[in-house]
Formats: C-alpha cells, sequence, structure tokens
C-alpha cells in the first residue's frame, strides 16, 4: 500500500554560499562537489546514486548512518548534504538548514509491505500504517494490549 511520497532535497547550512543563490542548482554541479551523505546501502545512499548513475562524482566529504547526523554536519559543517524531504522539514522551517532548488532528484512512491496477510486485520498495525500515511496517530488503543 503506498502511504506518501519523498524525494531526496540538498541543504546547506544558513552560512552556506549556496543558501543565497537564487538559480536551480544542476546534475553537473551537484556531482561535482563533496557532498555529506548516508552510507551505503540506506535508502537515502540507493536513491542518490541511482540518480548520479552516469555522471562523475566527486567523493563524499561524509558517509554517516542517519540523517540526522547528515543534517548536523551539514548545518555546522562546511559541505552540502543529501537527505529525504522528510528528515529535513523540521529543520528547513525553523531556519536551521536551507534548502536549495535543484532539478536531480525525483519523487518517489513510499510503501508498506505486509509479508503475512492477516496483518493487515491487526489493528495495531493498521495503526502504524494510517500514522505513516497521515503523520499523525489517530486510535493509541490499538497499541494498550502491546
Amino acid at each position: 500500500m503506498t502511504v506518501g511520497s519523498d524525494s531526496l532535497v540538498v541543504i546547506v547550512g544558513p552560512s552556506h554560499p549556496w543558501a543565497r543563490r537564487t538559480d536551480v542548482l544542476g546534475a553537473s554541479e551537484l556531482f561535482s562537489t563533496p557532498l555529506v551523505l548516508r552510507e551505503p546501502g540506506s535508502g537515502a545512499r540507493t536513491s542518490f546514486d541511482a540518480a548520479v548513475a552516469g555522471h562523475s562524482a566527486a567523493r563524499p566529504v561524509a558517509e554517516l548512518p542517519t540523517d540526522a547526523a547528515v543534517m548536523l554536519n551539514t548545518e555546522f559543517g562546511s559541505a552540502p548534504g543529501v537527505v529525504s524531504r522528510r528528515s529535513a522539514q523540521s529543520a528547513i522551517a525553523d531556519g536551521n538548514l536551507i534548502q536549495v532548488e535543484c532539478d536531480v532528484f525525483e519523487h518517489q512512491e513510499l510503501s508498506a509491505v505486509w509479508l503475512q496477510p492477516w496483518l493487515l486485520e491487526d489493528a495495531a498495525y493498521r495503526a502504524l500504517v494510517d500514522i505513516a500515511r497521515t503523520g499523525k496517530a489517530h486510535d493509541s488503543s490499538a497499541f494498550a494490549a502491546r
């Protein structure tokens, strides 16, 4: 079941020169810049590597295990980072990070997958899917017996 969509975004700290740019960042400039990225094998890194296919890319400045680590490094470091839009939206809204307009990354659907059909009938699992779809918990009583 599709529960939402997301895409990668380029982020910089407020003092980075790209924070004031008014033009759209293209693939050649992005991929020739050393970036702060997620570690190989993560979903964000897999999406990034798919986008960079066919381009020559600079070595990353850092490869970190979480989006939070990438964002913190980017906010207080000198290199741009690439993370999930959903992960960065709060820090961008707060002004701690600046999203750089970029024409490289596409939106991707996020899906919930059940390996056992009976899970579709379980209230707790359905509640988790609702949280993923809406970002809000509607009925916490589904978790009471867990």
